[in-house]
């Protein structure tokens, strides 16, 4: 498995008393914009801080006695939801078990999450799990294709309505002309 650049950083960050932006860039060999979004996380995650900010660039250093666990909580349903909503927006075109695999979610979370994408209109059913035409012996998997890829931030499902956080918008269920089964 690959570390991120977050986890690479982090293993050359916990060796140093201190250190600055650009000693980590060169170090990592990365642009400034990565090494201000590796700072940024860290700090948020509370495993690095600031020591001196009368100096330009400004001086770092990790928190001693914090093992940073990089581990994904992926215990909430909006955290699940969201590694979903990214392992589709990644695949495009999708089966159900292909989503499970890349986010990582029980396979009951993904086809509630995606069957209610589809009642939205963000998701299609791409090939349905019993043909309406040929005569078949046995179920195939659903194809399923996204839509609407608004942004990174998931879909959130209401009640009566989704809310899509990248438009900031409510969206009402689409009316379905055909009953397909999309079950799978």
């Amino acid at each position: 498995m690959s570390l991120t650049l977050s986890q690479r950083s982090w293993e050359w960050i916990k060796a140093q008393q201190d250190f600055h932006s650009t000693e980590l860039a060169k170090q990592m060999d990365l642009s400034m914009k990565e090494v201000k979004r590796v700072i940024d996380h860290l700090t948020k995650k509370g495993a690095i801080k600031t020591i001196n900010t009368n100096h330009k660039p400004h001086v770092y250093a990790a928190v001693r006695g914090v093992d940073f666990d990089f581990k994904r909580n992926v215990s909430g349903k909006q955290c699940q939801r969201q590694l979903i909503w990214q392992a589709m927006r990644w695949h495009g075109k999708f089966k159900i078990d292909e989503v499970v695999a890349s986010s990582e979610c029980t396979r009951a979370s993904v086809l509630r999450y995606v069957n209610a994408l589809v009642k939205y209109g963000y998701v299609k059913v791409m090939r349905p799990q019993w043909s309406p035409v040929k005569k078949q012996t046995s179920p195939k998997q659903v194809i399923y294709r996204l839509l609407l890829n608004t942004g990174h931030k998931y879909p959130v499902i209401r009640k009566n309505s989704l809310y899509d956080q990248n438009r900031k918008t409510d969206v009402k269920p689409v009316v379905k002309k055909d009953s397909s089964n999309a079950m799978d």
